[in-house]
């Protein structure tokens, strides 16, 4: 019974950190915003035809996480790459939640109505490159 009770013991301390962060999350009250639509933007900086391929992977992966929660993705403007991906992509993101489930993405982005940031990579040639993305939900 002793065996068992420190089994216990040991899987709840191990889910504990888990279960805080999901709590935490779930006493943030609910933003009126939250349903509301998401515009995005994605350019490519430095770095040329490397950056404008990350792009355009952002883009493809922005594009697959939409598709998996049943939100539509429409390209509102594009601007190619001379070797594939984007030189700059906009899309407009609709469906149910979509603002309030991006506002957090990836690096927990402030709840501003327009956020940025920069995403830099290096290549094994030591080259480095990025991209811009900006989200504004729709008014």
């Amino acid at each position: 019974m002793k065996d068992m009770a420190r089994q216990e013991l040991q899987d709840n301390e191990e889910q504990k950190p888990k279960l805080e962060e999901e709590i935490k999350i779930l006493l943030v009250p609910k933003d009126p915003e939250d349903a509301k639509n998401v515009q995005m933007e994605i350019r490519a900086g430095t770095g040329g035809d490397e950056a404008c391929l990350f792009a355009g992977d952002l883009f493809n992966m922005y594009k697959r996480y939409c598709d998996s929660k049943g939100w539509q993705l429409s390209v509102t403007d594009a601007s190619e790459g001379a070797v594939g991906g984007f030189k700059e992509v906009d899309f407009a993101v609709s469906g149910t939640d979509v603002y309030g489930t991006l506002k957090y993405e990836k690096r927990r982005a402030s709840c501003a109505t327009r956020s940025r940031y920069r995403k830099q990579w290096t290549h094994a040639n030591e080259r480095g490159y990025g991209c811009s993305i900006a989200r504004s939900r729709q008014v």
